[in-house]
């Protein structure tokens, strides 16, 4: 089994086997939890909860109400445990195994076939003692036998930011040809396991995979804008679009990453009908011809 070390969070990940996710980030924007044992996980995500608990501390992943859109984002908060070891919150897009204080593996992840340009996503982070970092890392892997081969990674590094912005993670290839066949997403409240700092929170929302690599270039396309309303939309969603030259298709998905509706572009302003949607939240993305996103975003139904 290859392993990778992950030097940032000096925490060892071994690569395993996919499990069947949807195509986009499962639960990107963080709205779905379930109850496990004595405290909550974000649907399709793993935590290191169990691994603080078991070894005294709180759960370290939460759902919290202070979000960038829709109801919750992730936090991640680095803890005590009664041994007095600090426990940071971890968060992967696979398998987390607690297997021993500084010895944490990641397995899994979630199907992935593109070269994508960068990781994308929202952010709030408050530093331990001021000294603290938190890291979000994306491997992108292709299978080669009874292992797998690390195509491309992006990693990024959070300090203190008290107010939500968006941060953009460009990966950084390997190979100038190799297609990914799957990709592993890893999140913590500190960079480093053994010198976590008491106090270091970070909340991450809306995670996005963007961009297309062509090649051993960076194909970035051109983004378009694109103004939705109402909403929340109650029986029809509008999506008007600044720059049609390009678009080809809407797909809609919904908060698990399933999608819902695809929309072939035919003029500036698409309106979708809301039959069959749940009061929920959605997440769109526009791409163009050669199927690279161009735009993406959200909106709410409310019946």
């Amino acid at each position: 089994m290859k392993r990778i070390f992950f030097t940032i969070l000096a925490v060892v990940l071994i690569i395993a086997s996919v499990k069947s996710f949807a195509q986009i980030i499962p639960n990107t924007g963080f709205e779905a939890w379930s109850t496990v044992a004595s405290y909550e996980n974000p649907d399709f995500w793993q935590t290191g909860n169990a691994g603080s608990v078991q070894l005294g501390g709180t759960p370290t992943v939460i759902k919290s109400t202070d979000s960038n859109g829709g109801q919750f984002s992730a936090q991640l908060q680095t803890s005590t445990t009664t041994a007095g070891f600090n426990f940071p919150g971890i968060a992967a897009c696979g398998n987390i195994n607690v297997v021993g204080i500084g010895n944490v593996s990641f397995t899994g992840g979630f199907p992935c076939n593109v070269r994508y340009a960068a990781l994308t996503g929202y952010y709030k982070y408050t530093s331990g003692n001021g000294i603290d970092k938190a890291v979000v890392t994306a491997f992108l892997f292709k299978r080669n036998g009874a292992v797998r081969d690390t195509v491309a990674i992006a990693t990024k590094t959070f300090t203190q930011d008290t107010t939500w912005g968006m941060f953009v993670d460009s990966f950084v290839y390997k190979s100038g040809t190799m297609t990914p066949d799957s990709a592993l997403i890893i999140i913590t409240s500190s960079e480093n396991l053994g010198f976590a700092q008491l106090g270091s929170v970070l909340n991450v929302d809306d995670l996005l995979l963007t961009g297309v690599i062509a090649g051993v270039k960076n194909v970035l396309p051109e983004i378009v804008n694109i103004n939705v309303y109402p909403n929340p939309a109650t029986e029809t969603v509008n999506f008007s679009i600044s720059n049609i030259k390009n678009a080809k298709t809407l797909s809609i998905y919904d908060i698990l990453g399933k999608k819902i509706k695809t929309v072939e572009i035919v003029s500036a302003l698409i309106s979708v009908s809301t039959e069959g949607l749940n009061n929920s939240l959605y997440f769109y993305q526009l791409a163009d011809s050669n199927n690279q996103i161009i735009s993406t975003g959200k909106f709410s139904v409310k019946k």
